[in-house]
């Protein structure tokens, strides 16, 4: 969250709402299942990155 905040929001003014954890948190889980990002455990954070596959357009809910 404070990478997003402090790379991509704060070019906006205060008018826009940034999103929730829980929001982004989704989000990265969706993207993972469908195949856009790989989800890479490091003890106990979640890392994402760009995943080289396909996507999988099926998983989609």
């Amino acid at each position: 969250m404070e990478l997003l905040s402090g790379r991509y929001f704060n070019c906006f003014d205060n008018r826009l709402r940034q999103p929730d954890e829980s929001t982004v948190r989704n989000k990265l889980n969706e993207y993972t299942a469908l195949g856009m990002l790989r989800l890479v455990k490091q003890g106990r954070r979640n890392l994402y990155c760009l995943a080289r596959d396909e996507v999988n357009w099926s998983a989609r809910n």
